[in-house]
């Protein structure tokens, strides 16, 4: 079953710290963007994300959040959700988001497409980071509330797949179910 995340590829360091007993440490997420849509510097800054460091991308960081939760998913990867609030106006264009730790260490850049955020846009990054772990174990939560993403890849992904449905159809008459069970 295709993730339904933004994909991003670990570094050394996020490896190092996953492999160790320090695998809750990386629980902040970063905005990295800019005032422009082309933004040639950051772009080229970006094609480095494996090696890059608080201290290369730390202009371009616009806001810094807790990690809403960080667990591995049902094939074992690494996952962190992001969550964006519609509430917040950043009048910036969002290029990546980036996992750290609390030290500052750079565990992923995850870059997005380039997206300008006002206070109309929110909703959630799934960040997957394809690293073995164990199937559904919780690493970090910053909520008491199970995301969004997590309880479709926990629940109602193995669901539909037993049932042999397609799950992007089901997804869609699922969420056309609710928004209507919201306006009863």
């Amino acid at each position: 079953m295709a993730s339904r995340g933004l994909t991003a590829l670990p570094n050394q360091q996020l490896l190092d710290y996953l492999n160790s007993q320090m695998r809750g440490k990386f629980n902040k997420a970063v905005l990295i963007g800019s005032n422009s849509i082309s933004d040639n510097g950051l772009k080229a800054l970006l094609e480095q994300t494996a090696t890059l460091t608080y201290t290369k991308v730390k202009n371009y960081i616009f806001d810094e959040m807790m990690v809403e939760s960080t667990y591995y998913d049902d094939a074992g990867v690494f996952t962190a959700i992001v969550n964006l609030t519609n509430e917040d106006s950043y009048n910036k264009h969002l290029y990546a988001v980036g996992l750290f730790s609390e030290d500052r260490i750079v565990g992923t850049i995850a870059k997005t497409p380039i997206i300008y955020l006002n206070e109309q846009i929110g909703g959630q990054f799934p960040i997957k980071i394809p690293i073995k772990g164990n199937e559904g174990e919780v690493v970090f939560r910053n909520t008491e509330y199970l995301p969004e993403a997590e309880a479709e890849e926990r629940f109602l992904e193995p669901i539909v797949a037993m049932l042999g449905m397609n799950t992007n159809i089901h997804f869609t008459l699922i969420e056309a179910e609710i928004n209507q069970m919201g306006d009863n």
